[in-house]
């Protein structure tokens, strides 16, 4: 599955990156192009080529890295909130605490449109 995925991600991230060279390159920017891997390492952009899948996650590793830099807490809880996912992360003496058990959940907007109030079970009796 890892191979798949891998391959099928090659394209993806070669467009990617040769589009943020060019970026780079326009502005006269001479800099290595480096790209976060999913544990927070910085990676060069040919090894990110070869290995795309190295990158999976690495926006939530990378907030993890960024939080702990900017707050200089080695303990935290980070929470990295995208345009269609939320990803929470620990910070446990300055090192990303891993849970192999950690799950993915999924919450579903309400199926009918309009305005949605969300009401807790107890409503009825706590009314007067």
């Amino acid at each position: 599955l890892t191979t798949l995925l891998n391959a099928r991600l090659i394209s993806m991230i070669d467009r990617l990156v040769a589009a943020t060279e060019g970026f780079l390159a326009a502005r006269g920017i001479q800099a290595p192009l480096m790209v976060v891997r999913g544990d927070g390492a910085l990676i060069s952009a040919a090894f990110a080529r070869r290995r795309p899948i190295e990158t999976i996650l690495s926006g939530p590793a990378a907030s993890l890295v960024g939080a702990h830099h900017l707050t200089g807490l080695d303990n935290a809880v980070v929470s990295d909130i995208g345009g269609t996912t939320t990803d929470v992360a620990v910070l446990d003496r300055g090192r990303p605490r891993l849970d192999p058990e950690a799950r993915r959940s999924r919450v579903r907007p309400p199926r009918r449109a309009g305005c949605c109030r969300w009401r807790s079970p107890a409503w009825r009796t706590a009314r007067p």
